[in-house]
């Protein structure tokens, strides 16, 4: 049995397989496309990427290991910290994700932490606005 660990980046999505002992026996990377910025202080990336990237960065870690997905006992997962990706009523992708360092909603941000307060923000979200 063995762990696999995959890390959505914003450059790339990294994937790692664990053996029983702990050892990374296999690593892939793939990277995305760079994220665009259409307007100054924008950052997008489309989420299609990073199901491509993701798709073939595991399967080169699979074969690094000559491990079948069968023999994964657990999936860890992590992203690119926080950004919204946007879908409609059929949970299709209707632009590109809004990714963590746009800053386009500044203002908006800094009236919310006004109000709810810092402590009580990062208390209830584990994060800042």
């Amino acid at each position: 049995m063995y762990l696999m660990g995959i890390d959505v980046g914003t450059g790339g999505t990294r994937v790692l397989i664990i053996n029983e002992q702990g050892r990374v026996i296999s690593s892939a990377t793939e990277e995305h496309e760079p994220f665009a910025s259409p307007r100054i202080g924008w950052a997008e990336q489309n989420p299609q990427d990073w199901w491509r990237a993701c798709t073939i960065a595991v399967r080169k870690a699979l074969e690094s290991a000559k491990v079948e997905g069968a023999k994964i006992a657990c999936l860890g997962f992590s992203g690119q910290m926080h950004g919204a990706v946007m879908l409609d009523e059929r949970a299709q992708i209707v632009r590109p994700a809004v990714i963590w360092c746009d800053v386009r909603t500044e203002k908006q941000c800094a009236e919310f932490t006004e109000k709810v307060g810092q402590d009580r923000l990062i208390r209830l979200v584990c994060n800042p606005a």
